[in-house]
């Protein structure tokens, strides 16, 4: 995997979006339909 800004940095933000969105707060679109 080619993460420019560092490999735990990219999977902690994707974690994070996806945490928010499961607990109704602002979180990205993608983040929300992916939990549709």
């Amino acid at each position: 995997i080619d993460a420019p800004a560092g490999f735990l940095l990219e999977w902690w933000s994707v974690f994070w979006d996806i945490f928010l969105a499961r607990t109704n707060a602002k979180c990205s679109d993608a983040a929300a339909s992916y939990l549709k």
